[in-house]
């Protein structure tokens, strides 16, 4: 039987009047760790959903990697072929999802209520919908038939700002040289995204109409749009990538081609370190001060307990066990609320975000069972092993004084 131990428990289990302050600061104790513990939780939370929810828009638009001309200066790009050698290769690469051809192109947006600067997006069959599919607020994507060339998918930023609706024809003007362009075009699909930036510029239409603007042929393209299955291996990927499509075509990262957008989201993660570091620290100092409370309360006992036969170390491990039954409640409780409060807002959204300021109307929460796991599991080494410290003023209680003054 382990005496301490139970000793420990008695102690915890005990209705002994004496001990009301000690309790009470106890209680404190459980409340601040559980609080503490909540925090980092709902911080994790929160940032892990809101770097996927932004990284997720960014790399729907712009994908993974995108291979382009070497000489390309803006979005009006040098063309390249379509049937690439390396193409078989990056195919049989397992991390790699899906690859795409596409092509960009700048106009000038005139309608009554003025004229308006737009980039299109020139897309294949071969475009993955799965994205601007779940952003569509009203029509459908683009068809690709004979009879759809004229087809576009318009933001709502944009068909708000001009006025225009679903069903609605424009006209675009394009600039080659010196010499001026009009399309026509038929609004098939209103999407939004929440990225105001993108949103502001962006449209999709048939690659057709931009190989025609630009007067390409059917085999030339702007790029291809490469789409992983996460972000895990970005660089080694594109470091692979870039070798093997040799010297005259370049590969960008998402990372690189909006690097203001992912300095933000680390700069999140670096608030969110300290957040961690914090909780951790308040949790150690609250636990810490339990401890020497409860221990400068069971001074008599301390002292009897020696005068007993009973080692420094046995009696520093009832105070120890003590501790780590209420380190214990107080995590229990974190997960409880943490993850309670986590899940609630994950399926009902109840807490909103301005669109334009955060990219996204609600707050997104995305839970890690890893995290969790570390978080708990950091806390609770961290926290026990300060504990030692504290514990060794037990050594310097006397019994015949613990027991004089009693």
């Amino acid at each position: 039987m382990n005496l301490e131990l139970f000793i420990a428990k008695k102690i915890i289990s005990g209705k002994n009047e004496s001990q009301k302050s000690s309790k009470a600061i106890v209680k404190v104790a459980t409340f601040s760790i559980a609080l503490g513990l909540t925090i980092m939780i709902l911080s994790l939370a929160i940032l892990n959903g809101y770097r996927n929810e932004i990284s997720s828009k960014v790399i729907g638009f712009d994908s993974h990697i995108q291979i382009s001309n070497f000489d390309n200066s803006n979005y009006d790009s040098y063309p390249i072929n379509q049937d690439q050698p390396f193409i078989q290769e990056l195919d049989t690469i397992p991390e790699i999802k899906h690859i795409q051809v596409y092509a960009f192109k700048s106009g000038i947006i005139n309608s009554k209520e003025g004229i308006y600067g737009i980039f299109l997006k020139g897309v294949d069959e071969g475009f993955n919908w799965d994205f601007f599919e779940s952003k569509l607020v009203e029509g459908n994507k683009l068809s690709y038939s004979d009879t759809s060339k004229g087809e576009i998918v318009l933001s709502k930023f944009i068909s708000q700002k001009l006025k225009l609706k679903l069903n609605d024809y424009l006209y675009i003007y394009f600039l080659k040289k010196d010499k001026k362009r009009i399309r026509k075009f038929h609004i098939v699909g209103i999407y939004e995204t929440g990225l105001v930036d993108f949103d502001k510029i962006y449209a999709l239409t048939n690659i057709d109409v931009i190989q025609k603007l630009n007067d390409w042929d059917s085999n030339q393209v702007g790029g291809f749009d490469l789409y992983l299955h996460n972000l895990d291996h970005l660089e080694e990927l594109n470091d692979y990538v870039y070798e093997a499509i040799g010297s005259e075509l370049i590969s960008l990262t998402v990372n690189d081609i909006h690097p203001e957008i992912f300095s933000w989201l680390e700069l999140q993660n670096v608030y969110v370190k300290i957040i961690l570091v914090l909780m951790v620290l308040i949790a150690s100092i609250n636990i810490i001060s339990t401890l020497l409370i409860t221990i400068l309360e069971g001074t008599t006992m301390v002292g009897v307990l020696k005068a007993l036969g009973a080692s420094n170390w046995s009696i520093q491990k009832i105070f120890i066990y003590q501790s780590v039954f209420i380190l214990g409640k107080g995590i229990l409780w974190g997960n409880v609320i943490g993850l309670g409060l986590a899940l609630i807002q994950y399926h009902f959204s109840l807490i909103t975000l301005s669109q334009e300021s955060y990219f996204i109307d609600y707050v997104p929460i995305e839970l890690n069972v890893i995290h969790i796991l570390f978080l708990n599991f950091g806390l609770l080494v961290i926290c026990t092993t300060t504990l030692i410290i504290p514990s060794y003023i037990v050594k310097r209680i006397l019994p015949t004084r613990a027991i004089k003054i009693s």
